[in-house]
């Protein structure tokens, strides 16, 4: 990658980007592939990585054989890898300091598709929708349920939800325990950055890839590790074992449901 001024989230996570950036140009150069290439292979090994910790059986087994192609596709596998884990521990080192948006500003940066229409919100104005959306008193929404369903139909990178998740949390939330998501969109690279940042910051969420106007089965989901520690639907402490997770649950309904936009 170029060495070029992405404009941030938040300038906290600059030094995890020259972190990033320096990883991607070490993966550019070993393999000859273009930014958008080190990209979409990083954020594949990764949502791999993360999601194989969560799942058995056959599951597991067709998640590591897709991970090792990855590994074998490499000309210098070990350099290669080792980039991206780099670039997935800057990731983690980011969302730490501040858990807002650190994906969208490089993949919008780098491979963003106007055509489809993905255009990333700043990171400000969505913090001012969900600020006026959720309200002063998100802790109303918990209810008797014990935990507020969200609704996300174009997620993109995630850049909303965490936005939302910071006035959840402000309000004395717990996004893990008192929170769940359910986020969806249409585009794999997209799919896999959300489940990655969201995964990293602890938050409860069933993450979708297809389109959400599409009939039901049209959507494949992943949950975050939070979902399965912290489940909505079961008893507390039994954790799913069916990863990845069965049909995809309803839209939320009622007055604890918040779509946001």
């Amino acid at each position: 990658m170029k060495k070029r001024r992405v404009c941030l989230t938040t300038e906290v996570h600059r030094p995890a980007f020259d972190d990033f950036a320096d990883a991607m140009r070490v993966a550019e150069s070993k393999e000859g592939w273009r930014s958008s290439e080190v990209l979409r292979n990083f954020l594949d090994a990764a949502f791999l990585a993360v999601r194989g910790a969560l799942i058995v059986g056959e599951a597991k087994d067709k998640n590591e054989a897709d991970y090792m192609a990855i590994v074998a596709s490499c000309r210098h596998p070990s350099e290669t890898m080792g980039a991206l884990s780099r670039m997935m521990g800057a990731t983690a080192m980011a969302l730490a300091v501040e858990p807002v948006d650190f994906v969208g500003p490089v993949f919008s940066e780098l491979s963003a598709d106007a055509g489809m229409g993905q255009f990333f919100t700043p990171h400000h104005l969505s913090y001012f929708m969900a600020k006026l959306i959720v309200g002063d008193d998100p802790m109303r929404l918990v209810g008797e349920k014990g935990f507020v369903s969200l609704a996300e139909p174009a997620c993109g990178v995630g850049g909303m939800i965490l936005a939302t998740n910071v006035v959840l949390r402000e309000a004395g939330l717990d996004v893990a325990r008192q929170a769940h998501w359910t986020a969806i969109d249409v585009d794999s690279r997209a799919h896999r950055a959300c489940y990655l940042q969201l995964a990293m910051t602890d938050c409860s969420a069933d993450v979708y890839r297809g389109n959400a106007l599409g009939p039901p089965e049209n959507l494949v989901g992943d949950r975050t590790p939070a979902a399965c520690f912290f489940p909505k639907k079961v008893p507390p402490g039994q954790i799913p074992k069916d990863q990845p997770p069965p049909p995809p649950p309803p839209a939320p309904e009622g007055p604890a449901q918040l779509t946001m936009f």
